[in-house]
């Protein structure tokens, strides 16, 4: 069943590639959901899986679905891993990067993000 939900990943990311974006968001999803009721909270897998469904949310513009999913990860890994873990920054790193974040951020606009 493992190797299963790694296709779909695989899938899903050639799809994105293609442009195909709601095609990869279903693969993607699906992977996600089999890992989320499988893999541990802090588990690599599951948040690469995160990771990959919320660029495809981006990439759909679906930005608060995006930013919803990363902030997960960030808050998983600050309370798994130690501050300087290259995994805890590159999710720092991506929701940092996020399209819309500083609009659903509660302190945008005043310069307390």
């Amino acid at each position: 069943m493992v190797e299963r939900y790694n296709l779909s990943i695989k899938v899903g990311l050639c799809l994105r590639g293609d442009g195909r974006t709601r095609e990869a968001m279903r693969w993607l999803e699906a992977a996600y959901e089999w890992r989320k009721h499988h893999l541990q909270e802090n588990h690599r897998s599951r948040h690469a899986s995160q990771h990959e469904l919320a660029s495809t949310y981006l990439a759909d513009g679906k930005t608060k679905k995006a930013v919803e999913l990363l902030e997960h990860v960030v808050a998983v890994r600050e309370r798994t891993l130690a501050t300087d873990h290259p995994d805890r920054l590159a999710s720092l790193d991506a929701l940092s990067r996020s399209p819309g974040l500083l609009a659903a951020s509660p302190g945008a606009g005043t310069g307390q993000v």
